[in-house]
């Protein structure tokens, strides 16, 4: 290959390079991520959209016990918070965007067994039978006239006949080990004032694991349901919220959407996957808060079950603590087949 170099000016020399004749094209993708180095991109990605979420549902319940320590002192009804429905729906889209943004050039940014956040709009089932080794967030590609490939690890991935089964359970591991390792850490961040709740506002008691406190403290952390809602109903709710957040992703994702315009950057993936999140809590989160995501629900749930809320987090809610683990994993497919049957397939196959 020959390249112009200006040694002087109005002076041009060559400088001549010998290339491999097997070396790869310089619009070649570069090889693929380790295992090792894809799981600990999934566990941080995690545990960063964790610690949002989980740090503004305890600062929001925990700061409640200046209110109530007023309402004791003066009859006045406890309204005051430092936070409230919609900083908690904000910050959680913000721990998406950020999450997303650090696992994105690694693997797509799952964060969730039931999806994939860079999805599989740039390739069909049909198009592609093997998953492709390396996984990103359209744009990462150095420049080529081909689509790029996008992650293929993932429960929607697998039935779709698009990702390695193998890698699934090791995503999940990881996932959910991000969600375990945030939820401790907010927990050494908010004993103060987790216990300060407790002694003002909880009826009885200053522990924060006992009867008339344990749900408010544990709902700092996992989902349980509205009083008035049955396990059955609880479950059509996750399996919906997934299966919109799933539709979505799957559109946000898809470059043959964008045609004639290129696919999406990492910084748009990120912030409009983030944006749905946010939607999806402000209109689907007042039932039982929007868990639909395994990991984020059953990592913090195994912590607060260790940590001396013992086996309440399993019990409460008529046994609710299946449902958004199982609710999600048939919602993901759902919203992801539902776009693609009735959108995807019908685009353009071809790269334009």
């Amino acid at each position: 290959m020959e390249s112009l170099l200006n040694d002087e000016p109005g002076r041009v020399v060559v400088n001549t390079h010998v290339l491999d004749s097997h070396a790869e094209p310089l619009s070649s993708p570069p090889p693929a991520p380790s295992v090792s180095r894809r799981l600990a991109a999934e566990f941080l990605g995690t545990f960063v959209m964790m610690v949002f979420g989980i740090g503004v549902d305890c600062q929001t319940i925990f700061s409640k016990a200046g209110s109530c320590a007023y309402a004791l002192e003066t009859g006045a009804p406890q309204v005051s918070s430092d936070g409230g429905e919609l900083s908690i729906n904000l910050c959680w889209g913000a721990g998406v965007f950020f999450g997303v943004m650090i696992a994105g050039g690694v693997t797509g940014a799952h964060l969730n067994p039931a999806v994939v956040s860079a999805r599989f709009g740039l390739g069909s089932a049909n198009q592609q039978t093997h998953p492709a080794p390396y996984s990103q967030i359209p744009s990462l590609h150095t420049p080529t006239s081909r689509q790029p490939t996008l992650p293929r690890q993932s429960v929607t991935m697998a039935l779709r006949k698009e990702l390695e089964w193998s890698m699934v359970l090791p995503y999940f591991f990881a996932q959910f080990l991000g969600a375990f390792v945030a939820s401790a850490v907010m927990f050494l961040n908010y004993s103060p004032a987790m216990y300060h709740y407790a002694r003002k506002c909880c009826d009885g008691t200053d522990s924060p694991f006992y009867d008339g406190c344990r749900e408010d403290t544990a709902h700092a952390w996992t989902s349980f349901p509205q009083r008035y809602e049955s396990v059955g109903y609880g479950f059509a709710d996750q399996l919906i919220g997934t299966a919109i957040l799933l539709g979505g992703i799957s559109a946000i994702i898809d470059a043959k959407q964008r045609r004639p315009h290129p696919p999406a950057g990492p910084f748009t993936v990120a912030a409009s996957v983030g944006a749905l999140v946010v939607a999806i809590g402000m209109s689907m989160g007042y039932n039982a808060g929007y868990p639909i995501n395994p990991a984020r629900d059953f990592g913090p749930r195994v912590f607060c079950w260790m940590a001396g809320w013992g086996d309440f987090v399993f019990k409460a809610g008529d046994m609710w603590w299946w449902v958004p683990i199982v609710a999600p994993l048939l919602g993901g497919p759902l919203g992801s087949l539902t776009y693609w049957s009735f959108v995807e397939v019908w685009l353009p196959q071809d790269a334009p």
